[in-house]
């Protein structure tokens, strides 16, 4: 993004990346679903969780490097490393102090909770309570309700602030067969009812419902902004057969050598004399 600030420099949207990854890692976790005899985590789950928040936290950190320029001269944003407290700075900016508390930011919170609870290895330290979302409370018995959920609140918080910068449309755009869609339409589409089948097949369901909300900011900051997008390199990629992954042929022998015995069901062994 180009705008009067920056001295001249250009805002990259590395969130664009960041929402692209997170995308993909939960149809990556949804496909594991799928193929798992048992409903937990699976490989995917806590890294797809972590994506989507730090893809929240890449928005918001853009939104308030842009507001934090804005009111230099006035001084009417404070520094923060907190990213409530940023949202809290940005919203009172952008709207002259007129924004309250809002559904997005309550739910934004225990999201926080939620992932720091992983991410920190809180759990046992302390059992937060969810009362607008349905977060685990036993973080590390996640599974992919959890996911669904930090999916949810992430979208709804970029819905909040798409609108936020006068004639750009913050909201970040998913690649799809060599084009782009946003990410809450192509959620709708793909995510949303692959979550509802995937239980279905399994005849279970979940109290958590699946919408979106309309919920924004309703303010707007002009900063004679546009947006810049390079094109680099062709159009669509020529097609060049692959060839089989290494990774997965060893990973397929290394499977070989570990038969399964179906009359013992093992667990990891943590004994001092383990190897």
């Amino acid at each position: 993004m180009q705008s009067r600030l920056f001295s001249g420099d250009i805002l990259p949207f590395l969130f664009h990346d960041s929402a692209n990854t997170a995308f993909y890692m939960a149809v990556d976790a949804l496909k594991a679903m799928q193929d798992s005899p048992a409903i937990g985590p699976t490989q995917y789950g806590i890294p797809a969780v972590n994506m989507w928040f730090l893809t929240v936290e890449s928005v918001i950190s853009t939104l308030y490097k842009i507001v934090l320029d804005d009111s230099k001269s006035s001084g009417a944003v404070k520094q923060t490393q907190k990213l409530l407290d940023k949202v809290e700075q940005i919203d009172a900016y952008i709207s002259g102090g007129k924004a309250t508390s809002s559904q997005m930011r309550l739910k934004l919170a225990e999201f926080a909770t939620f992932r720091n609870t992983l991410f920190h290895d809180l759990t046992g330290v302390k059992r937060p309570t969810y009362s607008h979302t349905a977060f685990a409370v036993k973080a590390e018995k996640m599974n992919q309700v959890d996911l669904m959920q930090a999916i949810i609140v992430a979208i709804n918080t970029f819905r909040y602030y798409r609108g936020a910068i006068h004639n750009i449309d913050l909201l970040p755009k998913v690649f799809i067969s060599a084009q782009f869609d946003a990410i809450d339409v192509l959620t709708e589409e793909v995510l949303f009812p692959a979550f509802s089948e995937i239980l279905a097949s399994r005849q279970m369901v979940t109290d958590l419902k699946l919408e979106l909300s309309t919920e924004s900011l309703g303010f707007e900051l002009d900063i004679g902004a546009r947006m810049l997008i390079r094109h680099d390199g062709p159009t669509f990629p020529e097609h060049k057969p692959t060839n089989p992954a290494i990774v997965h042929r060893l990973f397929a022998n290394a499977r070989t050598r570990r038969p399964i015995d179906p009359a013992v069901f093992k667990v990891p062994d943590y004994s001092a004399k383990a190897r």
